[in-house]
C-alpha cells in the first residue's frame, strides 16, 4: 500500500475525474447546435425533394390551375380589387414554394399569368418572386402564347422609366423567360428589347454589379436568339467594352455572344478585326478563373472558319497558349486548339519550333488528366508526320516515349493507335539516323511487354501496328529469345540422355 502522504485526496481525485468530462454548459451548447444542424439538414432534404418533384416529367394536360391553386386564390387573382389581388399573389408564391408539382406550368397554360404581370405596379416584389419560380419546371415548361404576352408585359415595364428602381429584377425575369421559351425570341417584344438594351448597356457600370450582369446576360441572349441587323454590331461593340471588368459571369456571357455572332456571316468582319485580337490579347493578362471562357470562345471561332484560325495565329496565339496549358480548367480546350493548328502542315512548323509549347505538352502527357492526355497524343501524332530539321522536336519526342508507352494500356483503341503511330514514326527516324535512342527508351520503360501484349489485340489495326514495330525494330530481341529457347531445349535433351545412361547397364557400377 502507498503511504498516506503519497495517496491522492478524495477532492483531488474528484477534480481530476470531473475534468475528463465537459461542463454542463458546454454540453448544452453542443446539444443546441446539434439540434439546429439536424433541422437544417431536414429542411434541405425536404427542399431537394420538392424541387425534384417539381422538375420531374409531368403531363401538362394533367395540371389544372384551379385544382392546384384553389378556388379562393383564383378568385382573388381574378378580382379587380388591389387588396384582394395582392393577397392572391402572396398565396400564389406560398403555393409555388410548397407545391409538389410544377405549378408554373399551370400558370403558363392559363390566362392568369398575364394578369399577374399587369398587377406589377402595386405588387412588384411579389410578382417578381412568381416570375423567378417559373424557371423551376425547366424543359417541362409548356410553350404557349401566354409566354409571349408575359414577356411583352415585362418589356413594357422595362420601357417605363418609373420602374427603373427594379430594372435589374425585371431584366432577370425577362432573361429567365427568354432563355427557356423559344416562342418569345422572334416576338415583337424581343425586337423592341434589343434597342432598349443597346441604349442601356453603355450607361451601366460596375457600381451596380447585379444590374450590369443582368443587362449583359440579356444582351448576350438577344444576340444569339433574335436576329436584328441594325443593332447587332453596336451591341457587340458595347459588350466588348465590358471585358474590362474582371467578372466571370460577364466574361462568360460576352464571349458566348461572340461565339453566337461568329455563326452569322454578317458579323465576320467584327470577329476578325475586333473580337479575335481582343480575346487573344486578354489570355496573358486575366486571372486563372477567366481563362476557360476565353479559350472556349477561341474553340468556337476555330470551329466556324479557317480564316478565324489564321487570324488567331497572326495575333500571336501560340505565344500566349502556354498560359492556358498551365490552367487545369482550360488545358483540354487549349490542347484541342493546338491539335487543330497541327492538322495543317504549313502551321505545324510553328508548333514544332516553339520550345515552351513542347515542354508544356510533354508535362501534360506525363501528369495530366485522361482528357488532357488524349488531346496531347493527337498533337504529338501530328507533329511526327512532318518532322522539322534542326528543331527541338526530336528531344521532345524522345521525352514523350515513356508517357506514350503508359497509354498503350488504356481501353480506347483510337488513343492506343495514335500512340503506336507515334512510336513507329520515332523508331523509323532512328533507323534513318542510324541510332537506337527510341528503342532503348522503350525497353527501359517496359514498353516491349506492352507491345507483345498488343500483338494479340482484338482491334486489327492495333495488332498490325504492334507486330510491325516488333518485326522492324526489335527483331534482334526476338532472335536472342529464339536462340535462348533453342539452347535451353538442347540442354534439356542432353540432361535426359545423361539421366537415362546413368540408370542403364552401359555405365560401370
Amino acid at each position: 500500500m502507498l503511504p498516506d502522504a503519497d495517496r491522492p485526496s478524495s477532492s483531488q481525485s474528484g477534480s481530476r475525474h470531473q475534468g475528463i468530462y465537459k461542463s454542463r454548459a458546454v454540453r448544452e451548447d453542443h446539444n443546441v447546435r446539434r439540434r439546429q444542424v439536424t433541422v437544417e439538414i431536414r429542411k434541405k432534404k425536404r427542399d431537394d425533394m420538392l424541387l425534384e418533384r417539381r422538375t420531374r416529367n409531368i403531363d401538362p394536360s394533367s395540371l389544372n390551375v384551379e385544382k392546384e391553386l384553389g378556388g379562393e386564390v383564383i378568385r382573388r387573382l381574378m378580382s379587380q380589387t388591389p387588396t384582394e389581388i395582392s393577397e392572391g399573389l402572396t398565396m400564389t408564391v406560398e403555393k409555388m414554394q410548397s407545391s409538389v408539382v410544377p405549378l408554373g406550368m399551370a400558370l403558363a397554360s392559363s390566362g392568369i399569368l398575364s394578369k399577374i404581370v399587369k398587377s406589377y405596379s402595386k405588387n412588384d416584389k411579389t410578382v417578381l418572386l412568381i416570375l423567378r419560380n417559373l424557371n423551376l419546371p425547366g424543359p417541362n415548361f409548356v410553350e404557349t402564347a401566354e409566354d409571349v404576352a408575359v414577356f411583352s408585359s415585362l418589356v413594357d415595364l422595362i420601357r417605363d422609366s418609373k420602374w427603373h428602381h427594379s430594372l435589374d429584377q425585371l431584366l432577370f425575369a425577362s432573361c429567365v423567360i427568354y432563355e427557356n421559351h423559344e416562342a418569345v425570341r422572334d416576338s415583337q417584344g424581343a425586337k423592341e428589347l434589343v434597342e432598349m438594351v443597346m441604349h442601356l448597356l453603355p450607361t451601366v457600370n460596375d457600381t451596380d454589379m447585379v444590374l450590369l450582369r443582368n443587362t449583359v446576360w440579356m444582351s448576350s441572349l438577344l444576340i444569339r436568339g433574335t436576329h436584328t441587323e441594325a443593332f447587332s454590331l453596336p451591341l457587340l461593340a458595347h459588350l466588348m467594352d465590358k471585358l474590362s471588368i474582371s467578372d466571370f459571369d460577364i466574361y462568360k456571357d460576352v464571349l458566348l455572344a461572340f461565339g453566337g455572332a461568329a455563326k452569322n456571316v454578317d458579323n465576320e468582319e467584327f470577329i476578325l478585326e475586333e473580337a479575335i485580337p481582343t480575346v487573344v490579347s486578354l489570355i496573358p493578362t486575366v486571372s486563372c478563373n477567366l481563362l476557360p471562357p476565353l479559350i472556349h470562345a477561341l474553340v468556337t471561332f476555330f470551329e466556324e472558319s479557317r480564316d478565324f484560325i489564321d487570324k488567331c495565329l497572326e495575333c500571336d496565339l501560340l505565344d500566349y497558349i502556354p498560359f492556358a496549358l498551365r490552367n487545369n480548367e482550360s488545358c483540354a480546350d487549349a490542347c484541342w486548339l493546338l491539335g487543330i493548328v497541327c492538322d495543317s502542315p504549313s502551321r505545324r512548323k510553328l508548333v514544332a519550333e516553339n520550345e515552351f509549347i513542347l515542354f508544356q505538352i510533354a508535362t501534360i502527357l506525363k501528369n495530366g488528366t485522361y482528357d488532357q492526355r488524349k488531346e496531347c497524343v493527337d498533337i504529338v501524332s501530328h507533329l511526327c508526320e512532318s518532322p522539322v530539321p534542326h528543331s527541338p522536336l526530336r528531344p521532345f519526342l524522345l521525352t514523350c516515349i515513356p508517357s506514350l508507352c503508359d497509354l498503350l494500356t488504356v481501353m480506347d483503341a483510337l488513343i492506343v493507335r495514335a500512340a503506336l503511330d507515334t512510336l513507329l514514326a520515332v523508331l523509323n527516324e532512328d533507323d534513318t539516323l542510324g541510332v537506337r535512342d527510341a528503342a532503348t527508351k522503350i525497353e527501359e520503360c517496359d514498353g516491349l511487354s506492352k507491345l507483345e501484349f498488343l500483338q494479340n489485340s482484338r482491334t486489327a489495326e492495333v495488332s498490325m501496328l504492334a507486330i510491325e514495330i516488333m518485326d522492324l525494330h526489335f527483331n534482334e530481341h526476338h532472335d536472342v529469345e529464339n536462340e535462348l529457347d533453342v539452347q535451353l531445349t538442347i540442354m534439356d535433351v542432353v540432361k535426359d540422355v545423361v539421366v537415362s545412361l546413368a540408370g542403364g547397364e552401359m555405365l560401370p557400377s
